[in-house]
C-alpha cells in the first residue's frame, strides 16, 4: 500500500486506475497538450513523482486513457448485444455509440483522432481496439448464421461500414456539422439508430 502526500493511501492498482480517472477529467480541462502528469498527480492528491510508478511519462498515460476508453466502447456494444435480434443489436450499438462520443468527446478524439501516434504502448492500444472491432464482427456473424443478413459480403466488411458509417455521423456533430438538421443530442444519438437503418438496408438478406 502507497501512501502519498495529502494523507491519501492506495493500493498499487487503484493508484493507476485514479491517475487513469484524473487524467481523463485533465484531458476535459486543458486539452491533449496542456495535459501534465504534475497536474494529473494533483487532482490525485498524491506527489508530483507518484504517476511515475505506473507512467514512464505523459504519452504513456495518455495510451491507458485511450484504451480505457476501448474498454468501455467495448461494454457498449456488448451490452447492445442484448437489445433483441441481430436487427435490433445494430440499431441499439449505433445509437450507444453516438451517444458515448457526444458524452466522452475528448476521450473519443484521443482514441480516434492520430494525436497518440508514435506514443508508447501503442500495441496495447492497437489490441484494445482489435478487440472491440471484434465484438462487433461478431455481432454481423450472428445476423448471418440467424438468416438476417447477406452471406455474400463479409462479416469483417460489414463491421467496417457499422463502425465507419456511425463514427462519421459523431464526428460531424463534434465539429457541430449537424446543428442545422438535428439540434438536439436526443436527436442526434436517435440518428446513429436512423444510419443504422439504412445500412440494414444494404446487408440485410433478400427473401
Amino acid at each position: 500500500m502507497d501512501m502519498e502526500s495529502g494523507g491519501k493511501s492506495y493500493h498499487h492498482h487503484d493508484l493507476r486506475k485514479t491517475l487513469i480517472e484524473k487524467g481523463r477529467e485533465e484531458l476535459i480541462a486543458t486539452g491533449v497538450h496542456g495535459l501534465s502528469l504534475r497536474q494529473v498527480a494533483r487532482r490525485s492528491g498524491v506527489s508530483h513523482t507518484a504517476p511515475y510508478r505506473h507512467f514512464n511519462d505523459k504519452s504513456e498515460l495518455l495510451v491507458a486513457i485511450a484504451k480505457d476508453g476501448f474498454d468501455q466502447l467495448r461494454e457498449v456494444i456488448k451490452e447492445a448485444r442484448m437489445a433483441g435480434d441481430a436487427i435490433q443489436q445494430i440499431k441499439a450499438a449505433g445509437k450507444a455509440y453516438v451517444k458515448m462520443f457526444l458524452m466522452h468527446p475528448e476521450t473519443m478524439q484521443l482514441m480516434f483522432g492520430g494525436v497518440l501516434n508514435g506514443a508508447t504502448g501503442l500495441d496495447e492500444l492497437e489490441k484494445a481496439g482489435r478487440d472491440t472491432f471484434q465484438h462487433l464482427e461478431d455481432l454481423m456473424a450472428e445476423g448471418v448464421q440467424m438468416g438476417f443478413f447477406q452471406s455474400e459480403v463479409s462479416t469483417k466488411e460489414m463491421a467496417l461500414m457499422a463502425w465507419s458509417t456511425t463514427h462519421g455521423l459523431a464526428m460531424l456533430r463534434s465539429a457541430n456539422q449537424l446543428s442545422h438538421t438535428w439540434h438536439t443530442e436526443e436527436e442526434v444519438v436517435e440518428a446513429g439508430e436512423i444510419v443504422s437503418r439504412v445500412l440494414l438496408s444494404g446487408i440485410l438478406k433478400r427473401t
